[in-house]
């Protein structure tokens, strides 16, 4: 045998990245498929844009929390500024774009969904890669909390679907930490944004060293407070609730600037709608006011889930209302919210809890082949099964035992061998094997099918 002299190639995966095997790429479809009927339900629409814009818009009301981690596209030439390409690390901006040059011919509001890859040069970790799928939901053209309430209503009923077990709702206010910062001697936009960045460092650092962080001067990063308001940063932290005396708590403690009042009565109009929604369990919006996010275009509520026990992955699904990024492209607000789920951090989730296991095949019936000469017959005899809406595969192996092919069967999960040797064909019937019970029986093709119908 002739040796190759060429190099072999090592099949690295860079990092970040990964591959889906066949079961989770059919557990993330079926995720996918399951969370769709819930945004349908609602009235909301598929749409599907451009996973490369120009880096202007992506950037455009993003900060530099978003300018950070993206990656930008290189040809041979040196792109001008309008140019210069990226791919998208967020499906956020793409929906502004599209709006931008169609809202004319929108109907308002417009209720869209979305799903696709997005790509973000972060620090890969557990539950967090630089390539993942997103999957958007958004209401445009509404600034009632309705439309704020029914997103906060999908994530809910998108979770319980998918059978996560336990799930917390967090629900803040950007224009509630606007007036908190007025209060902290923050009311530059500039300072606002910082204080919101490092606000929304919590949960990945701990009360102690945000704290820290906060009366650090600003060339370590910090925010420089005193002592006096870093006390009460620190009071803000520990309101949380789910029941009207955290909302009365919060009333008093946050009284003041305008800001923070609109804040307060955002998040109450979001609870009342949802107290008259026909949801089971009550207790599953938690109201946090010390909650930021850390992208800058949000004005407005804010929402974000954890998964109960499983914290530690972070958020599964974020977002809020961004009443300004449109407004970059048109030179007027146009009211916006919504909330995206990380589909590839919650499916880690699920199947860390063994909540949401990866289906078998989609495929119902091996059609077995006895000899190599009968594979032409039954090619047609798989074909007829599907013809009758019964998804089925040809065996194509090389060994034609039954041995081979029911560990073939087994090996893809499929539930059923068709077998139809010489006697059988004299007969008019087939031999179906159920490989689970290992029990067979012989019908006539119709009645296989009939059968086959009824699993």
């Amino acid at each position: 045998m002739i040796q190759s002299t060429e190099r072999r190639i090592e099949p690295r995966l860079p990092s970040g990245f990964r591959d889906l095997s066949p079961e989770e790429a059919a557990a993330q479809k079926r995720m996918i498929e399951t969370v769709c009927k819930v945004y349908e339900s609602h009235g909301f629409v598929p749409l599907d844009t451009s996973c490369v814009e120009y880096y202007q818009i992506l950037v455009s009301g993003h900060g530099e929390g978003g300018e950070k981690q993206i990656y930008r596209l290189c040809r041979d030439e040196m792109p001008t500024p309008e140019s210069a390409l990226a791919l998208r690390f967020e499906l956020t901006a793409s929906l502004a774009r599209y709006l931008a040059h169609n809202i004319d011919r929108l109907p308002m509001p417009f209720k869209r969904y979305q799903s696709g890859y997005v790509w973000r040069g972060e620090r890969p970790q557990r539950g967090r890669f630089r390539q993942f799928l997103q999957f958007d939901v958004d209401t445009v053209g509404i600034s009632d909390p309705v439309a704020d309430a029914e997103i906060v209503e999908v994530i809910y009923r998108s979770l319980d679907a998918l059978g996560v077990p336990g799930f917390e709702i967090r629900i803040s206010s950007r224009s509630l930490l606007a007036g908190v910062a007025r209060v902290l001697g923050l009311g530059a936009p500039e300072a606002q944004l910082e204080f919101f960045r490092v606000l929304d460092k919590h949960d990945k650092i701990g009360t102690e060293k945000l704290l820290a962080l906060i009366g650090a001067p600003p060339s370590e990063g910090g925010l420089g407070l005193a002592a006096g308001k870093i006390e009460l940063v620190e009071r803000i932290l520990t309101i949380s609730g789910t029941s009207d005396r955290v909302m009365e708590e919060a009333s008093r403690l946050l009284h003041g600037p305008d800001e923070t009042a609109r804040g307060l009565r955002e998040i109450s109009s979001i609870l009342e709608y949802l107290s008259s929604a026909a949801l089971p369990h009550p207790d599953y919006v938690r109201v946090m006011p010390s909650l930021a996010r850390g992208l800058d275009y949000y004005t407005g509520p804010v929402f974000e889930t954890v998964v109960i026990g499983q914290e530690g992955f972070g958020s599964v699904m974020g977002g809020g209302r961004y009443d300004g990024l449109i407004g970059h492209f048109l030179g007027r607000s146009i009211p916006a919210t919504g909330v995206s789920m990380g589909v590839d951090r919650l499916l880690v989730v699920l199947q860390t809890l063994q909540a949401f296991p990866a289906s078998g095949s989609v495929c119902r019936v091996v059609v077995a082949v006895l000899n190599p000469e009968e594979r032409p017959r039954m090619y047609g005899l798989a074909s007829l099964l599907r013809c009758a809406g019964i998804p089925s595969e040809l065996y194509m192996g090389e060994g034609f035992s039954f041995r081979h092919q029911i560990a073939y069967a087994a090996q893809r999960e499929i539930p059923y061998l068709l077998i139809q040797g010489e006697d059988e064909r004299a007969r008019g019937i087939v031999a179906l094997r159920d490989l689970r019970t290992r029990t067979q029986q012989e019908l006539t093709l119709e009645e296989a099918v009939v059968h086959l119908r009824a699993q």
